[in-house]
């Protein structure tokens, strides 16, 4: 049987978190989560991540930060991150210069949205 892709979820709510968590371990991804923005890096280089879904907006680090930790670090500098952000300004400015392998989804979205984006990402 092939590995199961992981996903590791980046988000200080945990309601959201836990819904990331439930849909996508029904899809049979191996799923992660993380609601300590401070913890998150340490998380993913231990986790290996084929995708990371951060949230935007977090207490302490921001996803911003979050990301630019992820990308300084050679272990996860290439893995694929899905932004999630209710502020459309913020997901305005970073859709200007998202960064390789990094794309936006602005909350609240549909799950049929955020399972296509989780698939193209990580085909």
């Amino acid at each position: 049987m092939d590995e199961a892709q992981r996903i590791l979820v980046i988000d200080d709510q945990r309601p959201v978190a836990e819904m990331l968590l439930a849909v996508l371990q029904e899809l049979g991804y191996e799923v992660r989560v993380c609601v300590d923005a401070e913890r998150a890096v340490q998380r993913a280089l231990a986790f290996q991540p084929h995708l990371v879904i951060l949230d935007l907006v977090m207490p302490g680090l921001s996803g911003k930060d979050v990301l630019r930790e992820l990308r300084a670090q050679p272990a996860t500098a290439q893995t694929p991150v899905l932004l999630v952000t209710a502020y459309h300004a913020a997901a305005e400015q970073l859709q200007a210069h998202p960064g390789e392998g990094v794309q936006i989804l602005e909350k609240p979205f549909d799950i049929e949205a955020l399972v296509a984006r989780v698939r193209q990402m990580i085909a």
